[in-house]
C-alpha cells in the first residue's frame, strides 16, 4: 500500500498538472489525498478480512474431516466389535448344541449297551424311580435365536423316543425346557397337559410355523451384517426344505414342481379367485385348479359378470 506521503505527493502534481498553486493548490491536495488514504486503508481492512474468515473456514472445514474421519473409525471399531461378540455368541452356541448332542449320543450308546447286557428294556411304568429316570435325559433347552420350533419338536421326539419315554410323559418333559414365549403349557388345559399333540399344534400356532410362513421366510430372507452368504444359503435351504415338508408335498423333484405350480398360478389369479379357492381349502394343484375354473365358469354365466381390467392383474405376493 502507498504510504500517506506518496499519495500527497501524487496529488502535489496532479493540482499543479491542473493549473493550481498556493491556497487552491493546498485544499485540492489535502481532500483528495485524504480520500485516497481512506479509500485504500479499508480496501486493506476487506482484503485482510477476508482472508481471515477464508482461514477459518479451511480450519473449520479440516476440523469437521477429522471429526467425520473419526466418526467412521470409530462406527468401524463399534461394528467390528459387534461383529466379534455375534461369532463368540455363535461359537458359543455352536459348541453347546455340540456338547449336547455328544452327550445324548454317548447316553443313547450306554443305554442301548446296557439293554443288550441285561436283555430287558428299561421300565417305562413300574414306579415313581423307574420315570423319574427316565425323565431325566437330557434335552437342549429350545432357543428361537438358534433354531425353529418345529425343529426342536422334531428332536425332541427323536430323543424321546430314544429313551422309551412314555407318550403321556411326552408334553410335561418337553414343557421343562421350554421358556419366555415357548412356554404355553400352563395355557392347556387340564385334559390336554399329557397330551404332546396339543402343546405341539399350541406352539407352531404360537410361533406361526406353516407352509405359507416358511414360504414368506423363503422368498424374503435377506443376508445380515453379521452371517456370511454360505449361512444365508443354509437359512435358504432349511426354508425352502420345510415350506416344502409343511405344504404335504414329497421331496421329490414331482413335490418341488407341484409346491412352485402352486404359489405361481396362485399369483397369477386375480384376488376374487384366490380367495374362492382358499374358502374351498384347496391345496393341491389339480384341486386348486378345479376350484378355479369353478369360480371363473360361474361368473361368466353371472349377469353381473365384471370385465377384467389390466387393474385387476395380481402381483407377485411375498
Amino acid at each position: 500500500m502507498a504510504t500517506g506521503v506518496t499519495i500527497r505527493r501524487e496529488f502535489i502534481q496532479l493540482g499543479k498538472e491542473l493549473g493550481l498553486s498556493g491556497e487552491q493548490l493546498s485544499a485540492y491536495v489535502n481532500e483528495n489525498a485524504e480520500r485516497e488514504i481512506t479509500r485504500l486503508e479499508e480496501e486493506e481492512k476487506r482484503v485482510r478480512k477476508e482472508e481471515e474468515e477464508k482461514e477459518k473456514r479451511v480450519r473449520q472445514e479440516a476440523e469437521e474431516t477429522r471429526k467425520h474421519e473419526q466418526a467412521l473409525k470409530d462406527k468401524d471399531l463399534e461394528l467390528e466389535r459387534e461383529r466379534a461378540q455375534a461369532e463368540r455368541e455363535r461359537a458359543q452356541a455352536e459348541m453347546q448344541r455340540t456338547r449336547q448332542k455328544e452327550i445324548e449320543m454317548s447316553l443313547t450308546r450306554d443305554m442301548a449297551e446296557n439293554r443288550l447286557s441285561t436283555h430287558s428294556p428299561i421300565p417305562s411304568s413300574q414306579g415313581n424311580g423307574s420315570i423319574d429316570k427316565v425323565m431325566s435325559f437330557p434335552v437342549e433347552t429350545f432357543n428361537p435365536h438358534i433354531e425353529g420350533i418345529d425343529q426342536w419338536l422334531t428332536r425332541f421326539q427323536e430323543l424321546a423316543i430314544s429313551y422309551d419315554l412314555p407318550e403321556d410323559k411326552w408334553a410335561l418333559k418337553a414343557s421343562q425346557h421350554l421358556k419366555g414365549k415357548a412356554y404355553v403349557y400352563t395355557r392347556l388345559t387340564q385334559d390336554n397337559k399329557n397330551n404332546f399333540e396339543e402343546l405341539k399344534s399350541s406352539l407352531l400356532r404360537h410361533f406361526d410355523v406353516s407352509a405359507e410362513s416358511y414360504r414368506r421366510r423363503f422368498r424374503t430372507l435377506r443376508k445380515d451384517r453379521h452371517e456370511t452368504y454360505h449361512q444365508l444359503a443354509d437359512h435358504l435351504q432349511l426354508s425352502l426344505q420345510q415350506w416344502l415338508k409343511l405344504s404335504g408335498n414329497p421331496d421329490t423333484y414331482e413335490g418341488l414342481n407341484q409346491l412352485i405350480m402352486v404359489e405361481q398360478l396362485r399369483d397369477a389369479m386375480p384376488l376374487d379367485v384366490r380367495r374362492f379357492v382358499d374358502e374351498q381349502g384347496a391345496h393341491k394343484l389339480d384341486d386348486i385348479v378345479t376350484c378355479a375354473d369353478r369360480f371363473a365358469t360361474a361368473q361368466e354365466k353371472s349377469p353381473h359378470r365384471k370385465e377384467t381390467t389390466p387393474d385387476s392383474k395380481p402381483v407377485h405376493l411375498t
